[in-house]
């Protein structure tokens, strides 16, 4: 095709446009409106609610090219649809909210849930500041940090702990995924999240954590046999996402699931496993978040010091 064909097909089409564009705008006091409006027209072509949602979406997406797990964009979602619900109140974006509209949605949440709240949207203003929008981020530094509650770490007693270990023990041998699931939790400390991803080797398991970071964790030959010959994903299998596990185990009995791995730290820790092993078998990035069950431990023969 010649450039004179070519230019024969673009001309008219230009033509169409620019006679499109004439027909819905006009110039106005030196500025663009729409005709018959008063306002400057959106120049993406899209709406308030488009936007905020593909906003939303862009965040999400620069969270998945960090490598962020889809557990850790799951919870930000969660955090998310709770401050859009917080602008609407104010009939406001998420990026246009200031201080004193962000306060009212923490009050009356426990610390942690706060802490969580806030960090989300603390990472959300910061994905903003890639759009020039550094407002969200500079009301956030005017708010007042929730302070931390030091709490020890709740277990659950000796007797049910040994007893549940030995339950997952015989429903492993009748083939029956909850006791997978149990010794998962209590014989490896497993998160109920990480379950869906764990995978069984010669006497350890590996799972993927916390930030998407895989880690080997040792594990009783019984239990390790019960997950190579159980079916994972497929209908029955144990890789099942945590409200199926959590649902199916109440339906036992079993609740407060994460006890069993805070049981699993500090018996190790009172058997004698420094606190930095025991930081990496549970996965933790930090020995600090690890300390809690230092708390656990009480000096020997302090009352017996007294009493001499």
């Amino acid at each position: 095709m010649s450039l004179q064909q070519i230019l024969k097909g673009i001309i008219p089409l230009q033509k169409q446009k620019r006679a499109a564009v004439n027909e819905t705008f006009e110039i106005r006091d030196g500025e663009v409106i729409v005709k018959g409006g008063t306002g400057a027209p959106d120049v993406g072509g899209a709406s308030e609610p488009d936007r905020r949602n593909e906003e939303l979406k862009g965040f999400y997406i620069a969270l998945e090219a960090a490598g962020r797990s889809k557990l850790t964009i799951s919870g930000y979602k969660s955090d998310l649809r709770f401050w859009e619900r917080q602008g609407a109140v104010w009939d406001k974006a998420i990026r246009d909210l200031k201080v004193g509209e962000i306060e009212p949605g923490i009050v009356g949440l426990d610390v942690a849930t706060r802490k969580r709240k806030v960090a989300a949207i603390r990472a959300y203003a910061r994905h903003q500041l890639r759009a020039g929008n550094a407002e969200l981020l500079l009301e956030l530094e005017k708010l007042n940090r929730p302070r931390p509650k030091v709490r020890i770490a709740s277990g659950i007693p000796e007797k049910e702990y040994k007893e549940t270990r030995e339950k997952a023990r015989e429903l492993c041998g009748k083939g029956d995924r909850k006791g997978i699931w149990l010794g998962l939790m209590t014989w490896c400390g497993l998160r109920i999240s990480e379950i869906e991803t764990a995978q069984a080797g010669d006497g350890w398991i590996q799972v993927i954590g916390k930030g998407n970071k895989e880690r080997r964790v040792p594990c009783p030959d019984w239990l390790c046999e019960a997950v190579k010959k159980a079916q994972k994903k497929e209908r029955g299998g144990y890789q099942r996402a945590r409200r199926i596990i959590d649902r199916a185990l109440r339906k036992d009995g079993y609740t407060h699931f994460h006890r069993f791995r805070h049981t699993y730290a500090t018996t190790l820790l009172h058997r004698g496993v420094t606190l930095d092993q025991i930081r990496v078998l549970l996965g933790h990035a930090s020995i600090n978040t690890t300390q809690i069950y230092a708390k656990t431990k009480i000096p020997e023969n302090i009352c017996t010091i007294l009493d001499s």
